[in-house]
């Protein structure tokens, strides 16, 4: 096992390459657990459904499509991590949060994918 736990990565969405400069957050789209607490104790717990994608913070270079990313909708995002994991994202679109903004000055953005699925290559 590496010692290394994080670092380079490479992601690929609707077949462009994307420039990571960030933060990626993997989110799995477990179900969310609240405790159902009441004047007898804890009762248990209800469960509510997560939406499971990726947030990935790049640089948008020039010739970069947001449009064109935008319009598809059934993508297959593959996240390479330094430390050896992968996931696949199936079922994936371009949520567009915030209307899809980026940064002019710094040239960055985030990305927002949800998807259907997403797991361990």
């Amino acid at each position: 096992m590496p010692n290394q736990l994080g670092g380079v990565l490479h992601i690929i969405a609707g077949g462009q390459t994307l420039s990571v400069r960030g933060t990626v957050t993997v989110r799995l789209g477990l179900e969310e657990r609240e405790t159902v607490v009441g004047q007898s104790g804890v009762h248990g717990y209800t469960a509510t459904p997560t939406v499971p994608g990726l947030d990935v913070e790049v640089s948008v270079p020039p010739g970069f499509d947001l449009v064109a990313l935008h319009e598809v909708d059934n993508m297959t995002i593959q996240a390479d991590l330094r430390d050896g994991r992968s996931y696949i994202a199936r079922d994936a679109w371009y949520k567009a949060a915030g209307g899809g903004e980026f940064d002019a000055i710094t040239a960055g953005m985030t990305l927002n994918f949800d998807c259907k699925s997403i797991g361990p290559v």
